[in-house]
């Protein structure tokens, strides 16, 4: 789980973390999605990236893609090196608040926002928006998805 995450970077340092963040960013960020974004922008959306990943890697995906706001794990370090430990956890629930957050913050409704996952962790964040099931193979998430869609491109069909 997420104790396991934070273990496997004990002794790295944070500026190598950050690094490879943004090596990751870049080799694994999917076809096209500056331009969707872009795009989704223009049509006057916010987009924010929400995940129970590490937050050195949303924010290099912030950075490449100039999302209005990230959420992830943040490690705990000392002398700029990672304990094993982290210093704040976000699971499936906690981006549910971080979500009410940011939609209290933007005065946005759930009609307002639409929420795109690929896995289990999306569900609970169904009672505040529309899920998007991208590419998902789990029943529960696409049981519950207003849409289906297998890669981002489509996106711009559903947000018009």
């Amino acid at each position: 789980g997420l104790k396991n995450l934070a273990e496997i970077y004990k002794g790295v340092s944070e500026e190598e973390i950050n690094e490879k963040s943004k090596k990751i960013v870049k080799e694994k960020l999917k076809e096209n999605a500056k331009e969707i974004v872009k795009k989704i922008r223009e049509r006057g959306y916010l987009i924010v990236n929400y995940t129970s990943d590490l937050i050195n890697i949303n924010n290099a995906l912030q950075k490449e893609l100039g999302l209005d706001d990230v959420c992830g794990n943040v490690l705990e370090f000392e002398n700029g090196v990672a304990t094993g430990k982290l210093k704040e956890k976000v699971d499936r629930y906690d981006r549910v608040e971080k979500i009410k957050e940011f939609m209290q913050k933007n005065n946005l409704s759930k009609d307002d926002v639409y929420i795109v996952g690929e896995s289990i962790t999306a569900v609970p964040s169904a009672e505040l928006g529309k899920i998007i099931a991208l590419n998902s193979e789990d029943e529960q998430l696409n049981n519950i998805a207003r849409y289906k869609i297998s890669n981002l491109s489509e996106l711009l069909e559903i947000l018009n």
